[in-house]
């Protein structure tokens, strides 16, 4: 790591780290040389920046969509769950309406009953006066 007049570090590929220490300034054409290789230097370390920008890009773009895949496998699930909810509540309204239905036939026999017996009791009993009127 180089520090740039100490305000902030810099990370630069060993490549570049390795050139800028075997350059030296001793004639101007050396000062060309060394131009030359710090253009071509920063244009790897920008290319091999793309290239990472792009592999997350991709990585980020993969996580995206396995995300809304499962986003969309939890909707199904949510739907099918949905799906068995609203059959419950059928079923449970089914069993509501029989209950009610066999409630009302135990009223009814409950009447009818009561007044079989009822019958039956004035029957015997009208009979047992009869009898005792003999």
């Amino acid at each position: 790591m180089i520090v740039n007049n100490n305000l902030y570090p810099v990370n630069l590929p060993s490549q570049v780290v390795q050139s800028s220490q075997q350059a030296y300034l001793k004639t101007e054409d050396d000062a060309a040389k060394i131009a030359s290789q710090t253009e071509r230097d920063s244009s790897a370390a920008f290319t091999k920046t793309l290239d990472w920008g792009a592999e997350l890009n991709r990585q980020y773009v993969y996580s995206m969509l396995r995300l809304s895949d499962d986003i969309g496998t939890m909707a199904d699930r949510i739907g099918v769950m949905a799906d068995r909810i609203l059959y419950t509540e059928l079923q449970i309204g089914v069993m509501a309406d029989r209950i009610i239905t066999f409630s009302q036939m135990q009223s009814d026999n409950m009447d009818t009953t009561q007044q079989w017996l009822t019958d039956s009791t004035i029957k015997v009993l009208n009979t047992y006066k009869v009898n005792q009127n003999i």
